[in-house]
């Protein structure tokens, strides 16, 4: 069992009601969600919700007061921060669909509302919480902008893409300014699964059940990375860290190789891809590891060990209080025991920019050492 310091990836958080959060924005929009004579308009975009048993929620996380789970700090704390010796977690909302709103004005006004309820109800509270800066994706400006805003705020440690709006892939060159942004002031970008059909994350149309969706989840994973990675997206930006967050990563060999092996058939299609993707993602690109893999841990041994030093490549991540959320003693006893410390805290703990702080023994931590 690993007993080491952890830094969870995926994280969760959000306020319990929306007028918490629209009380952040200007009185124009305030306002406007009001509804008028009609009913309040919503802070998210108009999306379809797969039914689910039990719902979406782990049982158990939703605090005392009825609240949405993830909304309670002192339930996150007792629940996930405590137990697991957790040194570092990055908030991520839930999961910050409000980067979607149609309306890009609209959708500018509530990142900025989001990540500001951020700082004052969330990181004030606790040293070991960390924000994501949850930028609008429609016009790639206004993102910027965002960027810019709260790039001097030492606990906002990267920029979280979510919803594709503008129905391209994000490797293409639409998107630069929010790279080059991220860039200059050293900040990774992180990408997050929406997790909403209309959101074009499952290809060939929308799926019918949370049976069909889920597998699908790589999808996204899939097109995004290779997006990137044949646009040379990591030529253009070579400072650039980008991490992808709950699309899996079994599948990462796998297309790595396909990648590799179409590199010099197909590479003269863009004067930019000048490397092996393999040794592009290597350099690059980092993956959470929730939902952990289905599969004997013999196998997923044998599917990783396609891609060397994978385990430089993925970051624990809890997804905390989602349905599927794991457990770092679970993770502990699916992966080899030589990659519990990179996986669980360095791997993360270098890729935002920290200091990964001493290993001691457990000799040592036992009271036993010279």
């Amino acid at each position: 069992m690993y007993r080491g310091p952890i830094f969870d990836v995926d994280v969760h958080h959000s306020w319990k009601s929306p007028e918490d959060l629209i009380q952040y924005l200007p009185r124009y929009w305030q306002d406007h969600l009001s509804g008028g004579s009609g009913p309040a308009l919503s802070i998210n975009p108009s999306i379809r919700r797969l039914p689910m048993v039990d719902g979406k929620w782990r049982l158990g996380t939703t605090p005392e007061d009825g609240s949405p789970p993830g909304t309670d700090y002192e339930k996150m704390k007792r629940q996930l921060l405590e137990p697991f010796s957790v040194e570092r977690a990055l908030l991520n909302y839930d999961v910050g669909l409000q980067s979607g709103v149609p309306n890009p004005q609209l959708s500018a006004a509530l990142c900025r509302a989001a990540n500001q309820f951020t700082v004052d109800h969330w990181l004030t509270k606790d040293d070991r919480l960390c924000g994501m800066i949850l930028v609008p994706t429609a016009v790639p400006e206004d993102a910027v902008a965002e960027i810019e805003h709260w790039a001097n705020q030492p606990r906002m440690v990267g920029a979280l893409l979510v919803v594709n709006v503008l129905g391209k892939p994000f490797g293409h060159p639409v998107y630069d300014p929010i790279y080059r942004a991220a860039s200059e002031n050293g900040l990774p970008v992180a990408i997050h699964l929406s997790g909403a059909p209309e959101c074009r994350d499952i290809a060939g149309g929308n799926p019918a059940t949370m049976l069909e969706q889920y597998p699908l989840y790589i999808q996204p994973g899939v097109h995004n990375l290779t997006s990137m990675i044949t646009s040379g997206l990591f030529e253009k930006f070579p400072t650039l860290r980008m991490m992808l967050l709950e699309w899996g990563f079994s599948w990462i060999p796998a297309i790595a190789q396909r990648l590799d092996s179409s590199f010099d058939i197909l590479r003269s299609e863009s004067p930019l891809v000048r490397r092996l993707p393999s040794e592009v993602i290597r350099e690059h690109v980092r993956f959470s590891s929730q939902p952990f893999e289905f599969v004997p841990a013999a196998d997923l041994a044998s599917i990783l060990g396609a891609f060397d030093g994978f385990e430089d490549l993925l970051c624990f991540s809890s997804d905390y209080p989602h349905w599927d959320a794991d457990e770092p003693t679970y993770i502990a006893s699916r992966i080899p025991r030589s990659w519990h410390r990179k996986v669980f805290y360095e791997n993360a703990t270098r890729f935002f920019g920290f200091e990964p702080k001493p290993e001691v023994s457990a000799l040592a931590t036992s009271g036993q050492g010279a």
